[in-house]
């Protein structure tokens, strides 16, 4: 027989009994786990993105500099043979050349690198020397296989080229028939800076003397001080 709820007895709670009687599964009760954080995009792709754009950074200043020193290489010290006009010879710096008579960057560096040799001459043992009791002199000695006209004309369009203004060409002192190119230039250490390309006669060896050999040396003086 059915109960009569009274005043003092209202019932079942319906909300508690809902609550009460919902389903529980194994994924659904109170102690269940969170559903897995849902995740970005990540730094991978922001990281390859950054490493490209710092590779075409590198690439173009790499690029940069190159063209730069290609466009600013001074002719003068070019290891390249440059052909001289006026001769039939070609010219290389002559600074590795006179390495035995430098001392403590003397000459200046503006003067060693303003001079040139002809192509294929060869230093003459021992023939070298300097003297720098007051003024800087030193001069060295190379042989070529061209003619003396041959080599006077090489070194009067070359110290015109590289700045040289040549004073005079004249008979070599102490040397007959020799003939000096004398040409002066101001130095970067403060000092007025002489060159005199003197070159020998030629000398004509083997059978029938077609074998030529010219003797030539480069005396480098620093000018005294006129006062």
């Amino acid at each position: 027989m059915a109960r009569t709820p009274t005043a003092h007895d209202p019932g079942p709670d319906l909300h508690t009994a809902n609550v009460d009687d919902r389903p529980t599964g194994p994924d659904q009760g109170p102690d269940a786990p969170l559903p897995p954080t849902r995740r970005g995009p990540g730094l991978g792709p922001a990281l390859v993105v950054g490493a490209i754009a710092v590779g075409l950074i590198l690439v173009f200043g790499v690029l940069s500099v190159v063209s730069t020193g290609h466009t600013t290489t001074s002719p003068s010290v070019s290891t390249r043979p440059v052909a001289v006009a006026g001769s039939s010879l070609k010219a290389v710096p002559a600074v590795t050349g006179l390495g035995p008579i430098e001392q403590a960057d003397t000459p200046p560096a503006n003067i060693l690198d303003s001079l040139t040799l002809p192509v294929g001459s060869t230093p003459v043992p021992h023939g070298h020397s300097v003297s720098n009791t007051n003024q800087y002199d030193g001069q060295m000695a190379f042989t070529a296989s061209s003619t003396e006209a041959t080599l006077v004309a090489f070194y009067r369009s070359e110290l015109d080229r590289h700045g040289w203004k040549i004073v005079g060409v004249a008979p070599a002192t102490g040397i007959p028939e020799g003939v000096e190119v004398l040409s002066e230039q101001a130095g970067s250490d403060g000092w007025y800076w002489e060159v005199g390309a003197v070159v020998s006669p030629t000398r004509f060896t083997g059978p029938a003397g077609v074998h030529q050999s010219t003797r030539f040396q480069l005396r480098l003086f620093e000018v005294p001080d006129a006062s």
